[in-house]
């Protein structure tokens, strides 16, 4: 193999090393991010998470306390949802409270979040009101590394001294807070400790599980990715091939002539191996050589992140590294033996098409490769291996049919047909490929522009005209009627709330119910809401069951999340007491129609002798604002959540996902764009000579232009097939969710980009012709 073949083996297996690399970086940077700050973000070793304030008394360790409520902020004239967090002195024991000043907070001040502050010109020394005080600001912080992730805490946060929390007037009985007791310990016993001896509504919460429904995020985010990473990792393998491919091509004849020579099978191996050996550790030294500046940058760009997040440089490597080489042996292994499997005569004719080698084994090691990362469970990893095996060989076929069914047509053509068609025939097993791996990419490429334009809109369209936008939480039941009297745009339902939590079904705690399925499910670990009504409220229908006083209604979505079923004994926590009940009905439940709904729904008789608070859903009219100022000062422990500030939210969340994900599928683009290159460049010899056949034979290359003939083809059928999957996935999704998405023809712009690239590419490719 001659020197330039040698640069070309490298280039690939380096290009490979890369793609290996930033498909890792992104996942391994949301893993690190779970699992080098869960300290910071639980804010201890142990946390214990109560419903209400009951103080653990722990000997020889370090602990701080803080309780953490949404409540209404009163400021000039306007009014607030604000997440109030009241903390003491030692607080917080890992990561950082970073303030504008030093030391704790001065008794009878706040601190407030610098953005909010800067939203709505708060100054230090202004006043605001918080429950039945009047406070000064007396500080900004700038930064908050416990990460709380409750419902309330989407709010700016607002900070106190948690000795004057009984000043307010805010906590009672029935108030939705959270008191939190952070635990510094290297004793790793007092987890088994506290497990057994904390109150039976309290919660343990342990660093690795401390990330609460954000971990339910990432990891969502981590199955997405997933599926792109997987196409990312095949599109390495497949470049792998081509190099090997064409390496065993070259060698063929030199091949068969040391077996005509009657040489050994071992000599011929080593002729074979060696440069691969040595090619790849070429690739692995440059590879390594060019992660350190990639990796620089990435951390870079992720250093303007909220926690700063340092991604593990030297593993990243190591494992692409590791992956490129199980790969290489895999697939060199298989092209070697075919090739030293074959006959003297096919090898002297240089015609070997190498190995088309099996796509289920390749399917496999990726899978396998990836499965070492994730850590699935080996059930998992097989099933998952048969059914992706299974539906790629499908999709592989269905293209491999269209392809030969064209070509069958182009038989029937002019003579720029039967061009095209060679070419088609000498590499159709490539291109075949290419219109997988093309086709999958503008797929998720379209699938993505569909998210960030109509997940959060489609939604928004569903719900009926001045639906509710607010609910009102935290009323106390003799501020009922005094509140219908002061505000006449409030729903005149009022549901009493009881806060509780599911500790068994059927007598099976959420460890041992279905083999611990459910063992994160929100139900099993915090406080749910509660409500118990003689009458089937409005937007509820029963679809099972009856309605009555003998036990639960259960809300259709629940019960199909929990694999509950009619009859079905659920036992809750409440207030210290064990309550337990059959499902007796199942209701259909109108979301859309931004009522307050319930998961479950309890007969009088069953809790009316708990302490109940009060809940209610409002339509608040722009010119009604005002009214915020007059609720919370006169009644300052009711809390006004406003659901356009949880759409911002989720709108922002949702975004820095799309961001994500549109990073991953540039990459692969980018790697997508050098197999090209290698695919065309690999052709190059069997295209010069076509040529000049085609010269002798007086037909001109520009009159009938074969390369971009072979490419423009291979796009049209990859668009086809992207456009065909996004209408039908769009279609899929009307089928599982409230909303309706629409087909955005303004998302086919991510079919012009590819397009553009291969129309600039082919106007090269003239441009040199012409010269030659």
């Amino acid at each position: 193999m001659n020197k330039v073949k040698t640069v070309q083996l490298v280039y690939i297996f380096t290009l490979s090393i890369l793609l290996l690399l930033l498909l890792d970086a992104v996942p391994t940077q949301l893993v690190s991010l779970k699992q080098t700050y869960a300290k910071v973000w639980s804010g201890g070793d142990l946390v214990v998470k109560q419903p209400s304030i009951h103080p653990i008394n722990i000997q020889n360790q370090t602990v701080s306390e803080s309780i953490k409520i949404g409540t209404m902020m009163l400021y000039e004239d306007s009014a607030y949802l604000v997440h109030l967090q009241l903390i003491d002195q030692n607080y917080p024991l890992y990561g950082e409270l970073i303030s504008d000043q030093p030391g704790y907070i001065e008794p009878g001040t706040i601190w407030i979040a610098e953005e909010f502050s800067k939203q709505h010109n708060i100054n230090i020394g202004d006043q605001v009101a918080i429950g039945d005080q009047v406070l000064n600001v007396s500080g900004y912080v700038q930064k908050q590394d416990e990460q709380v992730f409750d419902f309330e805490a989407f709010s700016p946060s607002v900070y106190m001294r948690i000795d004057e929390s009984a000043s307010l007037g805010l906590i009672t009985e029935t108030s939705r807070l959270n008191y939190y007791t952070y635990i510094k310990t290297d004793d790793p016993m007092l987890a088994s400790y506290l497990k057994n001896n904390i109150r039976a509504d309290a919660r343990l919460i342990e660093p690795e599980e401390s990330l609460g429904r954000i971990d339910r995020v990432l990891s969502q985010v981590i199955d997405f990715l997933w599926v792109a990473r997987l196409i990312g990792y095949m599109m390495a393998g497949f470049l792998i091939h081509l190099a090997l491919e064409f390496y065993h091509h070259d060698r063929a004849k030199d091949i068969g002539i040391m077996m005509a020579m009657g040489l050994g099978r071992m000599r011929r191996l080593r002729y074979l191996s060696m440069p691969i050996m040595m090619s790849a550790i070429y690739a692995i030294i440059l590879g390594s050589l060019c992660s350190l500046p990639i990796l620089y940058v990435i951390d870079r760009l992720v250093s303007h992140m909220p926690i700063q997040i340092v991604l593990p440089g030297f593993e990243l490597i190591k494992r692409a590294v590791g992956v490129f080489i199980i790969m290489v042996f895999s697939l060199s292994l298989i092209h070697i033996s075919s090739l030293l499997g074959m006959s003297v005569i096919r090898l002297l004719r240089k015609h070997p098409r190498s190995i088309n080698y099996p796509l289920m084994f390749l399917i496999s090691s990726v899978i396998a490769m990836y499965s070492v990362v994730v850590s699935w469970e080996i059930i998992t990893v097989t099933r998952s291996i048969l059914m992706l095996v299974m539906v790629l060989m499908g999709i592989y076929m269905v293209l491999y049919v269209l392809i030969q069914t064209f070509m069958r047509y182009l038989q029937r053509g002019n003579i720029r047909s039967l061009l095209l068609l060679n070419g088609l025939r000498l590499y159709q097993y490539e291109y075949t490929f290419v219109v997988l791996f093309t086709a999958c990419l503008l797929t998720l490429g379209i699938f993505i522009w569909h998210t960030q334009t109509q997940a959060i809109s489609s939604w928004q369209a569903t719900l009926p005209e001045e639906s509710s936008n607010a609910f009102l939480v935290g009323i106390q039941p003799d501020e009922v009627e005094l509140l219908k009297r002061d505000f006449l745009w409030l729903n005149d339902t009022f549901y009493p709330v009881v806060k509780g939590r599911l500790t068994s079904i059927n007598n099976k705690t959420n460890q041992t119910y279905q083999e611990g399925r459910f063992i994160d499910h929100e139900v099993f670990n915090r406080q749910i809401n509660l409500t118990m009504l003689d009458d089937l409220p409005e937007n509820n229908a029963i679809i099972e069951g009856e309605w009555g006083d003998e036990g639960i209604s259960a809300e259709e979505g629940i019960m199909d999340r929990l694999g509950l079923s009619l009859g079905d004994k659920l036992t809750f926590l409440i207030y210290d007491d064990v309550v337990t009940l059959p499902i007796t009905s199942i209701r259909k439940v109108e979301w859309q129609s931004m009522r307050a709904n319930f998961y479950f729904m309890f007969p009088m008789n069953a809790i009316s002798q708990y302490p109940a608070s009060y809940l209610t859903n409002a339509f608040l009219a722009s010119n009604k604002r005002g009214d915020l100022t007059l609720l919370q000062q006169k009644y300052p422990g009711v809390a006004f959540l406003d659901i356009a500030m949880f759409i911002e939210q989720a709108q922002s969340l949702l975004s820095q996902i799309i961001y994500l994900a549109t990073s991953v599928l540039v990459v692969m683009a980018i790697f997508g764009c050098a197999a090209f290159v290698q695919i065309i460049s690999r052709q190059s010899g069997q295209k010069k000579q076509q040529s000049i056949f085609m010269a002798k034979l007086g037909i001109s290359p520009m009159k009938y232009p074969v390369i971009k003939d072979e490419l423009y083809f291979i796009m049209l059928l990859s668009s086809c097939i992207a456009l065909t999957c996004g209408v039908a996935g769009i279609h899929y999704i009307n089928t599982i969710i409230t909303a309706k998405w629409y087909f955005d023809v303004t998302s086919l712009f991510m079919l012009l980009v590819p397009w553009g690239l291969t129309a600039v590419y082919v106007k090269l490719l003239e441009n040199v012709m012409e010269r030659t």
